[in-house]
């Protein structure tokens, strides 16, 4: 009998992991405005591009440079607002901060940190450790990032 319970529990998680991944979404994410901005003195450059390669499906390259190098107590922040196509106050979606060295260094758990981390690893050439390089040594660079608005269902 605890046979068939494991065999049962197991075929039922794989038969919830298919119609996760295959869940169909209701709408597109479409971005129509970007901006990324220095907020820090520590950078010295920041620029992005965002790509729409389909729908809700984009790319993104980013370049920057600091000013000096960072400490092991540097910390990065990101914020993503949205806003309804039918111009609705702008909603905060997602206030991320964290110590710069851990996230280079560690595993990520948080199922969508960690999906951006992959995917930054795969297309920077960010080191996996602290420190990270100032300006005149060091240009840091994302290109052909597209998981950011690939989400079905995480």
């Amino acid at each position: 009998m605890l046979k068939k319970r494991k065999i049962f529990s197991l075929l039922l998680a794989l038969s919830l992991a298919v119609l996760t991944k295959t869940a169909k979404r209701r709408f597109n994410v479409v971005i129509k405005n970007t901006t990324c901005q220095i907020f820090s003195p520590v950078m010295k450059q920041f620029d992005c591009a965002f790509k729409m390669l389909s729908p809700s499906n984009y790319l993104i390259d980013t370049s920057f440079m600091y000013a000096r190098e960072l400490n092991e107590n540097a910390e990065w922040q990101g914020l993503i607002y949205f806003s309804h196509l039918k111009g609705s106050k702008p909603i905060k979606f997602l206030d991320i901060k964290m110590n710069i060295c851990s996230a280079l260094s560690t595993a990520m758990t948080v199922p969508i940190v960690k999906m951006i981390m992959e995917e930054t690893r795969k297309t920077s050439n960010l080191p996996y450790e602290c420190p990270l390089k100032a300006l005149f040594q060091f240009q840091y660079e994302c290109k052909n990032f597209t998981r950011i608005c690939a989400i079905n269902k995480i």
